[in-house]
């Protein structure tokens, strides 16, 4: 979380997808979140967005 180590976790494949859900928690927007794949040189990153309040709907 934006260059800094947060959590270990074990993924779930179906096909060729790779999924884990985390517990809520409020990153915030305009923060990078990386995973880094056990084995491999490959990590992907993403940038989290405001999206408005989904919860009072």
């Amino acid at each position: 979380m934006n260059g800094h180590h947060f959590d270990t976790a074990t993924a779930t494949r179906v096909g060729k997808t790779l999924s884990y859900r985390w517990a809520g928690m409020d990153t915030g927007t305009d923060t990078e979140l990386c995973v880094r794949f056990k084995g491999s040189q490959r990590m992907a990153c993403d940038t989290t967005k405001y999206i408005g309040n989904r919860a009072s709907r």
